[in-house]
């Protein structure tokens, strides 16, 4: 299945954020990553807010049949996903200071 999503970085910082090339495991089920994403380098300008559409192939080829659960939650029209990801990222604040500093979703 293809799916498309949307992440919004929103820096409150007052210096720009320069981050890293990150991937985050947007679905999880049954604690086996069935999709996942990876965000480009990039920068958010400071006080702003950066929207970012993805698009991500999620599939359940990982799943096999120690995996029972996944029959009967779509069956039900229940499956419960979480996701997780990091964006790691510089700090930049009117030239002199910088640091490092890691954002976490976890949901």
């Amino acid at each position: 299945m293809t799916m498309g999503a949307e992440v919004i970085i929103d820096n409150d910082n007052f210096g720009r954020i320069n981050f890293q090339d990150s991937s985050m495991s947007v679905f999880i089920y049954d604690n086996v990553t069935i999709g996942f994403v990876n965000i480009n380098v990039g920068r958010v300008e400071a006080r702003k807010t950066k929207r970012m559409g993805i698009v991500l192939q999620v599939g359940a080829n990982e799943l096999n049949h120690s995996h029972g659960n996944l029959s009967s939650d779509i069956n039900s029209r229940m499956v419960k996903l979480r996701s997780f990801g990091e964006l790691r990222g510089k700090v930049k604040a009117m030239k002199i200071v910088s640091r490092y500093k890691t954002s976490v979703l976890n949901c």
